[in-house]
């Protein structure tokens, strides 16, 4: 039989098969069977109300070797897995993949505010074989939801919308008493003091926000009274001020809010010198207040210079462990204490209560400016403040015989010095609600997964 090759067709009589030749070699190994590896290192790097940078080590083209030719990035609200994978968004515009080990970066957009993501990606070869799914990430885009918590000083404390001055919901916990209250991270828990029953020393309690469920004692009343609290915004950590078991000087603590790593951050006759720099120890400390990164405390300190022993009070700063401790502002004398210190959204003022005075306290010169002129109501006394984790707004307490109201005012910076924008709003309107408005927190909520 003769056989004929023609053009890469081999003729056999009867039959025509079709083969090829290396001509027609197209580079693609018909045995390529291997996929890039599956990311292991995929994280979020940074957030915003509608982006996410992610970022990840690029595998190879085989296992860990050579260059992949695409990636397939997805995101979405529920938790990505292999099921459901071809369900998740598809992210436009990923970055052709560089050689392995190569370090991405890659921004996903069109996201919506205060919601929830996970973010998963695939790499695959020219094929195309691909990868096994990454790890998946979750994280939390930004977004201006807040809300304030207060004491209702009836045995409750009230979630109040700021935007609306409406009660999102009245709780009350199973506890003696609702002494202050404040925020736990990211909104989910509230934390308060409250005596054990009986009387004694106030526990630190903390619960779900909106039913109060699952209290726990984070604090031993045989060991500490404590007398005033700030929640971390940066993790989940409580700065605290309390007396020991002998009633001598308060200072401050932190603890996680699941009770562990209790350590106290300020200790007697401690080395700290007047804002003067006049050398002095410290003689008591309390009224914790973390700054919005979460990375250090402002605090109310009761210091006598050395040797001669002369009284100050004054706010200092110091760094989240109780390091780095600098004197701001104070004044000779015991008289003077500091309530209610709160910070600015840009962390750059310290607001305080001297009295029923309100002042803001420059971190960057140690100006003080007297806010209360521009606060006054019908001369009503200003009981508590607290600030917008958001923008230049306050949250003033007003005393009544019946109890107190909310009322917000917006501060005006020019230069260093501030001021209030303009007569306060009510907010709240405790005679309609029959419950009171005190102690209040105003911190940002970020819902749960």
């Amino acid at each position: 039989m003769r056989l004929v090759r023609f053009a890469g067709l081999l003729l056999i009589p009867g039959l025509i098969l079709v083969g090829c030749n290396d001509d027609d070699d197209d580079g693609v190994s018909p045995g390529d069977v291997t996929p890039p590896d599956a990311i292991a290192d995929l994280e979020v790097t940074d957030i915003d109300e509608d982006s996410a940078t992610l970022r990840w080590t690029a595998p190879g083209d085989d296992g860990a070797t050579g260059t992949a030719s695409s990636y397939s990035v997805r995101y979405a609200r529920d938790a990505i897995t292999e099921n459901n994978w071809s369900q998740a968004m598809v992210a436009a515009g990923p970055p052709a993949p560089g050689d392995a080990g190569t370090l991405e970066t890659f921004t996903v957009t069109g996201l919506s505010e205060l919601t929830i993501y996970s973010f998963a990606v695939k790499t695959a070869d020219e094929v195309p074989n691909w990868s096994a799914l990454s790890n998946v990430v979750q994280d939390t885009t930004l977004g201006e939801l807040s809300f304030i918590v207060a004491n209702g000083r009836v045995g409750k404390y009230v979630i109040v919308d700021p935007a609306t001055g409406a009660d999102s919901v009245e709780v009350t916990p199973d506890v003696t008493f609702v002494g202050e209250t404040c925020w736990g991270y990211e909104g989910h828990h509230v934390l308060l003091l409250s005596p054990e029953p009986g009387g004694g020393s106030n526990v630190l309690h903390i619960m779900d926000t909106w039913d109060g469920a699952n209290r726990q004692e984070l604090t031993d009343a045989n060991a500490l009274n404590l007398v005033s609290l700030d929640g971390c915004p940066a993790e989940a950590k409580v700065a605290f001020g309390a007396h020991d078991a002998e009633f001598n000087y308060a200072h401050i603590y932190t603890i996680h809010e699941d009770g562990s790593g209790q350590i106290q951050i300020t200790v007697q006759e401690e080395a700290l010198s007047t804002a003067a720099g006049a050398q002095a120890k410290i003689v008591g400390a309390g009224q914790p207040a973390w700054s919005p990164d979460g990375t250090r405390i402002a605090f109310d300190v009761g210091l006598r210079t050395v040797p001669d022993n002369l009284p100050y009070n004054g706010i200092a700063l110091m760094n989240a462990d109780g390091s780095g401790k600098v004197t701001l502002y104070d004044q000779n004398g015991e008289e003077a204490h500091y309530d209610d210190l709160c910070w600015t959204a840009d962390g750059n003022y310290i607001l305080f209560l001297e009295g029923n005075d309100v002042k803001a306290l420059s971190v960057g010169s140690g100006q003080v400016y007297d806010l209360t002129a521009g606060l006054d109501v019908d001369g009503t006394a200003v009981e508590s403040i607290t600030a917008s984790p958001h923008d230049m707004t306050l949250a003033v307490g007003y005393w009544y015989p019946s109890g107190s109201d909310l009322y917000v005012a917006d501060l005006n910076v020019v230069g260093d010095a501030v001021s209030v924008a303009a007569t306060p709003t009510k907010l709240t309107d405790q005679m309609t609600v029959g419950h009171a408005y005190g102690e209040q927190d105003w911190a940002p909520y970020v819902p749960e997964w």
